[in-house]
Order: C-alpha cells, then structure tokens, then sequence
C-alpha cells in the first residue's frame, strides 16, 4: 500500500507528465526561436499545464518565479527569481526585451496576476485588464465594485469590519479574500459564529478575510476564454462539496459539460457575460464559480482571470476543444480556433472517506462501463481521487448517483 501511494502521489503523477515531453523540451532548446515568459510559483496554483503545452507548441520558456522551487523549472531554458511585484516589472521588460519574448503566460493562482498584467502592458503584448487582476485576488474588492450593479450579479460578503451588518440567521462562511480552492474555507452556522472564530483565531492574521452567506442550490464553474471583450463560454461543471464535522470544506467531486435545459443553459451564459463585463474582463483565460438556487436568482462565490486548478486537459478532453491552445494563441494575438472534435463523458471523484474509497476501488479493480484515466492517493483529508471516462452520459449518471449516495 505505501508503494502504491508514493506511485500514484500528485506529485509523482506530475514527474510523469514532465518526462513525458521532455524529447521535445530538447529539440525546442536548440531548433526554436519562439520563446515567452511563464509566471509561477505563488502559494498557490500551479502553471504545469500551460508549460506542458507551451512545449509541445515548440516554445522555449523563461520561467519567472517567486521561489524557483517549482517543477516547471525542468521545462523551463532558464528560471528567473521574482517578487513578482509591480517594482519588479522594469526589470523583466528589460529581459523580454533581449530575450525576445512573445507573451507573458501564466497559470492558475491570482496572487501574481497584478504582475502580469503590467508586465504584458509594458511589453505591449496582449494582457488582462489591471482591474480584473485586482478583483481576481481580492474577494471583498469584487464584492464592493458589484454592490451598485443591479440584481443580476446579487451578493455581497462582508468585510470582516462589518460586524453590526452580520445576519445571525444565515450559515455561512469564512474565507480568505485571496484564497483559491478551499485554502482555508470553513463553514459557520450564522455569521457571529464565524466573526468569533475570526476573532479568537485570525484576528491577528497576515490575511483578510471575508464572511460569506451559504446558499442552498446547484453549483457551476464556467470557464472560458475573453478575446478583446469577446466572452466565449468553453466548459460548464456541475461542482460538489462535502462540509465536514470540523467545518472544513471539502471538494466531493466534479461533473463536466452536464446535460442541461437550453433555458438554463443561456441562463448560466447570460450571467456570466454580464458578470465579467460588470468587472472590466477584457483577455485571457477566466474561471467563474456560482450557486443557482432553486426558487432564488444566481450568487457568484468566486472568479479568477487564469484558468482553473488542474482540469485543462480534462476540459479538452470534455468539451472536444483545444482549450489551451485558446489560451495560448489569445496571449499571442493569434485568431482563435474553436473546431471541435468528439468529447468524452468524465468525473472527477474524490474519496474523503473510507466508504468512499472502497466503493471506488472495488469498481477500478473490475471490468466496467467506464475507462479509468487516472488515479492518484492526496494528501490530508482526501484518501483518493480518480479520472473516469463512460462511453455514455447514462453509464456516467448511474455511476454518479451511487457515489453521491455514500
């Protein structure tokens, strides 16, 4: 067992990846001439992804990086250390310069899109909007440049500061403004419950936080690509999270391109475009999380102008488009290309229990109705999580139903 969790560790599935291109990452160092900036190496986030298909385009990568500490870095021609600040912009315009980039790429954290953003404008290359960089990394900013939009973009965390507005009545939760994923997400059942436990344990905190209402409905994650103020919807995910005794947050698993009412459907498109018009979206990759509930109107939980954490080929592999490719030739300011080819039906199921995690492996250890793509243990809480392909959306919904159960 010990063996096996080392084997199929994140981190290991990572070096897989890695290996898996470098012939290519070679050829590239000596026969290329296309090169571009790739950021990484915030707290969190990572920009493997980009890098892998940065590489297999025939692209060099300078790397910057806050740490260097990343494993981009093995893919990368050279790496540069960063504040990954905006007194740190002159320097790099200066590098891109002799160097001869084409872009400045990025991946999945918001904490250096600010740095981004000037150092693209600097070099004159495509770029995102300083003010859509600024509301990527700080949730209680958004929540203030929505509060005179109208009601189709409702909800409104409270700063920390706002004691006398909390609702005693609500569950709701605690989060960091700059967080991503559930770094640090817990679940309070009215929101004194939560400003105490801000009180007694974060007042002191390097972080900001806000407090968040819980609402009761479906939740989406919409990612796609904005081209010169053009929204193009690439990938829509039905999301499903655990809350746990400890009040921990946990993810439970993801359902891509679900089947859906075309009203819905153009519900879901309408609010997102207008959600990213509202905030000044205007290039790149973005990534927009909300609940819908069921008799109510739609609530935003989180955005990013990057693209999601970890599923971009499970969202080429869903939707039948390049979607990195997307990414990649809008930092150009290449023509898009959408072509579609056939897609897959595919979870991504984790085991936070241990109910769940034999359900799940007594069904990888026999012959059945999906493929298994991949499978890899984690870290604390999770046990296991695994990558699974149905021939049919039917196969896919059984299989879904009797998981969600346990």
């Amino acid at each position: 067992m010990l063996f096996e969790k080392i084997l199929y560790s994140s981190r290991v599935r990572k070096i897989r990846l890695v290996i898996k291109v470098l012939p290519r990452f070679i050829l590239n160092l000596f026969f290329s001439k296309k090169s571009v900036f790739l950021v990484t190496g915030a707290r969190t986030g990572t920009s493997l992804y980009i890098a892998i298909r940065l590489i297999e385009r025939g692209f060099n990568i300078y790397l910057i990086s806050g740490s260097g500490k990343v494993i981009e870095r093995f893919l990368s021609k050279k790496v540069f250390i960063s504040s990954l600040d905006e007194d740190d912009v002159e320097r790099f315009v200066n590098i891109g310069k002799d160097l001869h980039v084409k872009a400045v790429m990025y991946g999945n954290s918001e904490l250096y899109l600010h740095f981004v953003s000037k150092l693209s404008q600097a070099l004159g290359f495509v770029s995102i909007s300083e003010e859509a960089a600024i509301y990527s990394a700080n949730k209680h900013k958004l929540s203030e440049k929505l509060k005179d939009f109208d009601d189709r973009i409702s909800f409104n965390p409270f700063s920390i500061k706002d004691e006398d507005e909390l609702d005693a009545k609500k569950p709701c939760f605690l989060k960091p403004v700059d967080g991503c994923g559930n770094d640090e997400v817990v679940l309070f059942k009215s929101s004194q419950d939560a400003y105490k436990y801000w009180k007694e344990n974060k007042k002191t905190s390097k972080r900001e936080y806000i407090i968040e209402q819980k609402f009761i409905g479906k939740q989406y994650d919409i990612e796609g690509i904005a081209d010169n103020g053009e929204y193009h919807i690439i990938s829509i995910t039905r999301e499903y999270y655990l809350h746990a005794d400890n009040r921990q947050v946990y993810t439970h698993g993801f359902k891509f391109e679900p089947s859906m009412d075309d009203e819905l459907k153009e519900k879901i498109i309408n609010y997102t475009k207008d959600f990213l018009s509202a905030i000044g979206v205007t290039n790149g990759a973005f990534q927009f999380e909300f609940v819908i509930e069921d008799d109510s109107g739609c609530y935003w939980i989180d955005f990013g102008n990057r693209v999601g954490g970890t599923f971009e080929f499970i969202i080429e592999r869903t939707t039948g488009v390049k979607w990195l490719d997307l990414v990649i030739d809008n930092a150009m300011g290449d023509k898009l290309d959408f072509t579609k080819k056939q897609k897959e039906y595919m979870l991504m199921l984790y085991a936070a229990t241990a109910d769940q995690y034999e359900f799940l492996r007594k069904k990888l250890a026999k012959k059945s109705n999906f493929k298994k793509l991949s499978y890899q243990f984690e870290p604390h809480p999770y046990i296991f999580s695994c990558e699974l392909s149905f021939k049919n959306e039917r196969d896919l919904l059984v299989f879904e139903k009797e998981f969600l159960r346990l």
